[in-house]
């Protein structure tokens, strides 16, 4: 008896492997699988977004930059001029 108990356990950690292996993160309804790939959408515009702002910021100090130097530049000329 202990032995067909243990084959019977052995064949339900079997069937238990082939209905749940791999599972353990995955959702468990359709509804949860569609919420969670709305998060990951939302996360990745996000990501883009702040990247895109830190781009704009990068290229509007960047700008501004130039714009002040070719400011000192004719400043400088002018100075050499007089």
């Amino acid at each position: 008896d202990s032995t067909t108990h243990s084959n019977s356990e052995q064949g339900d950690q079997a069937d238990n492997s082939e209905n749940n292996g791999g599972t353990y993160a995955m959702p468990h309804t359709i509804e949860e699988a569609k919420r969670i790939q709305e998060g990951a959408a939302k996360a990745k515009e996000e990501a883009e977004r702040k990247q895109k702002e830190e781009k704009r910021k990068q290229e509007e100090a960047a700008r501004k930059e130039k714009e002040a130097q070719e400011a000192k530049d004719k400043k400088d000329v002018e100075t050499v001029k007089e």
